[in-house]
């Protein structure tokens, strides 16, 4: 049987930086979601810093979104690390340590508005490893 390797990083803390909420209409089920990651990796101290801006909107309009939100998570290697050797699981792991935080604070906010509290569905976060990689800056001092 195969034992799990622990992770070269470490969840240190997130925020939620921004947040806008427009009430949904109460008959509409369904939200489109847009997820865009994006981050920062400081090479000199091994720190990155994962943000991902979210909107969920009753139609393809993002303008209309009833639902935007701006999370920043900030993860540390044990040793910081030229960013080219960043595991590919960092990636994908990254984002789905911080989704559930995004998804709870956003039914929470709107259970305690006392209006259609939103219930973001169960999501396959698998295609978002790349577009972090490529929205990723590295700051080298």
């Amino acid at each position: 049987m195969n034992e799990p390797v622990k992770a070269v990083f470490g969840f240190e803390n997130f925020k939620i930086v921004s947040f806008s909420l427009n009430e949904p209409s109460p008959d509409n089920e369904e939200l489109n979601i847009i997820i865009t990651p994006s981050g920062i990796y400081y090479e000199n101290d091994g720190n990155f810093e994962v943000t991902i801006d979210f909107a969920a909107s009753e139609t393809n309009n993002i303008e209309t979104a009833a639902v935007k939100a701006v999370l920043k998570a900030r993860f540390i290697f044990e040793e910081p690390i030229p960013f080219s050797e960043i595991p590919n699981y960092f990636y994908l792991n990254s984002i789905a340590i911080v989704f559930p935080y995004l998804r709870a604070f956003i039914s929470s906010l709107t259970l305690q508005a006392n209006i259609k509290t939103i219930i973001l569905p169960v999501l396959n976060l698998t295609g978002l490893d790349q577009p972090l990689r490529d929205n990723t800056k590295v700051v080298k001092e």
